[in-house]
């Protein structure tokens, strides 16, 4: 990029100052074109001033030109303004989970509550969710929960801040089950 143009572009006075500069100089130019050659009139009546002719002319082109580089730059401005980063942590839940009864364990859904990531269980009933945020009011007053769920078993929840069954690793960013937990089939 041309070293002066990013000077007009990255101070916002300079840029203020260019456009309006150059629509000064484009509406005196329009203003001239039309009352000059082609003969244009304009009349311009307010309570606190009159004009006429080039001069109207020159206020009217430069009033439209004014609204819609407004319009454009508060577009533009929206667009390019970089969005606000969400400083956030990913955590890891590691866990295993059984189904009472069963030597299969796999396709049980773990999902975290308030509603996240979902995962099922493997062969042996391990599962791994990564990338777990905690922007969402992820905290021990929210109290965010796993919900283990398998059809015919009744449902389990295990809070992420239960010390009995979590162990969270903040080095690490890891929740990890304690031990294997069991869900118990509905008789």
């Amino acid at each position: 990029m041309n070293p002066q143009l990013s000077i007009v572009t990255s101070d916002p006075k300079m840029f203020v100052l260019v456009v309006f500069s150059l629509s000064f100089v484009l509406s005196m130019v329009a203003a001239f074109v039309l009352f000059k050659f082609l003969q244009s009139t304009a009349v311009i009546n307010n309570k606190n001033y009159q004009a006429g002719g080039a001069l109207a002319g020159f206020i009217i082109v430069l009033g439209a030109s004014y609204m819609m580089i407004n319009n454009l730059l508060k577009t533009t401005s929206t667009i390019d303004q970089p969005q606000p980063q969400v400083v956030e942590n990913t955590w890891t839940l590691v866990g295993n989970v059984k189904l009472v009864g069963k030597n299969v364990n796999d396709g049980i859904k773990v999902s975290i509550q308030p509603p996240s990531p979902t995962t099922s269980t493997d062969f042996n009933g391990d599962f791994r969710m990564d990338n777990i945020s905690t922007s969402h009011g992820f905290s021990k007053k929210s109290n965010p929960a796993i919900k283990l769920e398998y059809p015919g078993y009744l449902p389990r929840t295990v809070y992420l801040y239960d010390t009995a069954m979590i162990v969270a690793d903040s080095a690490k960013f890891t929740f990890s089950l304690k031990s294997g937990v069991s869900l118990i089939a509905i008789q």
